[in-house]
Order: structure tokens, then sequence, then C-alpha cells
């Protein structure tokens, strides 16, 4: 027969540990779910400035997300250590070894987590502990784990203040992470006239912001950024001429460039012609950034690059 040992807040049956209800599981993983969603809408685009944590000049915006792997791997060690993370401690529950009834440890944490690849598939693996004799998911039996009702100690004067504390950043981070209030901004075009008799003209489609509690997170732009070059007849840049469009972080902390080729044809000689470069919305970095953007028209022969026009974009 497996003993658990018992630590202050568990419930035995016997000498059987009590296994956690698929219910009290599932509010559990929502409330670490809603951890790192607040996460995310709270930490993002912070960290971005500091050199190891993004790109380190290498050119290109920082990968988002990284706040979230981070915030992941906290709740990981909480219960690698102490068998719950917030939410788990919430309802109740924690998971242990199925054999000596202690917290899990890095590694199998880890690879509980890994194998819960597995119950993802299909949802079989994670609604398995409703009729599993131990209410274990696939991840629980590769790794030698149960998930069992009570709260990992220690208590300060009979109150249990970690339980607490977990319950007042779960309330917060359900605040954070769901509801909230959605505005949208116009779209706004910025022209700019070359010297050439061209022009070249910035759209910046319409933005969203989101407001959840207090804090408001700007959603950046609802479509691309274009950049369309205009010539005028007589004025046509020679075949192959290159039109590069440039947005870049005026903290140096990401750039991002999109390029087109001028096809120019005899017929085209007494016409107008244009060009457009587009910036998928999704390639800029933080949209509350302060950032400028450049036009570069660079010659078939690939010399002598000449900046055409540029503009600043300021935070309001």
């Amino acid at each position: 027969m497996t003993t658990l040992e018992q630590s202050p807040g568990e419930v035995l049956v016997g000498d059987a540990p009590a296994f956690a209800t698929w219910t009290r599981r599932v509010i559990g993983a929502l409330l670490d779910s809603a951890i790192l969603s607040a996460t995310a809408f709270l930490v993002e685009g912070y960290l971005s400035g500091i050199a190891w944590w993004g790109t380190s000049g290498s050119g290109d915006r920082p990968p988002r997300g990284k706040e979230v792997i981070v915030a992941l791997g906290v709740l990981l060690l909480v219960q690698a250590f102490t068998g719950a993370t917030p939410g788990k401690r919430v309802v109740g529950i924690r998971v242990v070894h199925d054999v000596t009834g202690r917290p899990l440890g890095v590694l199998r944490t880890v690879g509980r987590e890994l194998a819960h690849i597995v119950d993802a598939f299909c949802m079989i693996g994670y609604l398995r502990p409703l009729w599993h004799p131990r209410r274990r998911t696939v991840a629980d039996s590769a790794v030698g784990s149960d998930v069992v009702l009570g709260r990992p100690g220690p208590r300060a004067g009979g109150v249990d203040v970690w339980t607490a504390a977990a319950a007042v950043v779960c309330t917060v981070a359900v605040g954070f992470s769901t509801g909230g209030t959605t505005s949208f901004g116009g779209a706004s075009t910025y022209p700019c006239d070359v010297a050439d008799g061209s022009r070249v003209d910035l759209y910046v489609p319409p933005t969203s912001s989101t407001t959840r509690l207090w804090v408001t997170r700007a959603g950046g732009p609802m479509d691309d950024l274009t950049a369309t070059w205009t010539f005028p007849p007589g004025t046509l840049p020679p075949d192959g001429a290159v039109l590069t469009s440039t947005v870049t972080a005026d903290d140096g902390s990401w750039t991002v460039s999109r390029e087109t080729q001028a096809a120019v044809g005899p017929e085209a000689a007494d016409a107008e012609g244009s060009w457009t470069v587009a910036i998928p919305a999704d390639d800029l970095g933080h949209v509350e950034d302060d950032w400028t953007w450049r036009a570069d028209v660079t010659p078939p022969d690939g010399a002598n690059t000449v900046e055409v026009c540029s503009f600043t974009h300021a935070r309001g």
C-alpha cells in the first residue's frame, strides 16, 4: 500500500491520499493561465530595451512572449519545490510523487509539463482523471505523480498566509486577463514631397488599445503600414530601382525593413507610376514606442542609396 507523508493541510482518507477532483484541477489550471495572461498584458515591452533580454543589437525587433515563458518557469519552480502553483493552492490541491508524497522536484515537474503535450491531443489526456482510479492524466502516469487534496505549509500563527497571498495574486490576474474595454484610433496618412517631383505617402492604419482595470495597453495597427511612391510623368525612377521603407524604434530596440523593385516599361514613359511597400503590423515592435520611418531609393547598380523621405512618430 502506498502511503503519502502527511504535511500541514493535507487531507487523507485512511492511509491513502484524497485525490483531487477534475473540477478542482480545471479551476486551478484556469487561475494559473490567468496569471500568464496577465503577465503578457502587464509586462510585455518593458524589458525589450535590456540587451540580454532583447536582441542585443541584432537589428530585429525583440521576440514577443518571453515574459510569459519566464512566468511559466516561475510557476513550475514553485510547484516543483512546494507542490502547488498559486492556482492550485487556491483550490486546495497539490502535485506530489506517488511514492514519497513529496513535491516532484525540477526534473519530474518539467517532464510532467512536457508530457502534457500528449494530454493535449483531442483533450483525452486531460479528461482521463474523470475515469482513472487515481484521477491521473497521461502526464501523471508518465512521471509517477498524483494530484491530491491539501495545501503545503508553512502557516503563520495558524493562518495560511501563502494561500491568502495566492488568492490575491489570482484575483488580480483574473482582472488583468479578462474583460476590459477596447478603443480604436483613426487612420493617418503622412505625405512627403520629394525634390524630384515624386511623392511618398505613409499610411498608418487605425490602432486599438485595451484597458483592463486601471492599465491601458496599445494593441497596435489593425492592418499593414504602407508607403506608396508616386512618380509623375517624366520623372519615373530607373527600371529596377529598389524602393525601401524602414521603420526603426528610436531606442534602437527593433528595425523593420521592406522593399519593392520599380518596373518601368517603355510604355510608361509618359504615364504616372506608383509602387507600394507594405510593412505587416505584426512585424512592428511595440506601438507605444517612438519610431522613425524612412524611405530610400537605390538605383539598379546598387550604389548611392538616397533617403527621399522620413517621418518621426512620437507617443501622444
